[in-house]
């Protein structure tokens, strides 16, 4: 019974760091807003597209909790996008994070996949690290 209690602690502990707004250095903003045991749903702002404006979509994801004090927990979270180009054709893409929270930064690698021909699958996945702050 005592370990249940202090799970239930740590476990709504750890869901109010994750809630809330997090902004990152290129000042995209992620909103998480509902939390159900380890996953999280939301809503993602990106401050860059390819289109030159400010895109927003649902944003989804999973976090552990940390296994000691001195350890960080871990996270990741997708946002699937679509808009149009200068064309006017629609573009589809798809941004995914992984990496390690504290109470008040997230550290996250993360992928962006453009769709593509077969042949370009390489050349369609761009990778670096964002580092987001939480917002008071």
């Amino acid at each position: 019974m005592k370990t249940l209690i202090i799970l239930a602690i740590m476990t709504s502990m750890v869901c109010a760091q994750i809630m809330g707004k997090w902004k990152n250095e290129l000042d995209s903003v992620m909103t998480v807003d509902h939390i159900v045991g380890d996953t999280f749903h939301g809503i993602y702002e990106t401050a860059v597209s390819g289109n030159g404006t400010h895109l927003t979509a649902p944003v989804d994801g999973k976090f552990t909790m940390p296994t000691a004090p001195e350890t960080l927990g871990t996270i990741a979270f997708a946002v699937n996008w679509e808009y149009k180009n200068s064309e006017g054709k629609i573009v589809r893409s798809t941004s995914t994070w992984a990496g390690f929270y504290t109470d008040s930064v997230i550290s996250a690698q993360w992928l962006l996949v453009r769709g593509c021909t077969l042949k370009d699958t390489w050349s369609s996945t761009t990778v670096g690290k964002d580092f987001f702050n939480k917002q008071k």
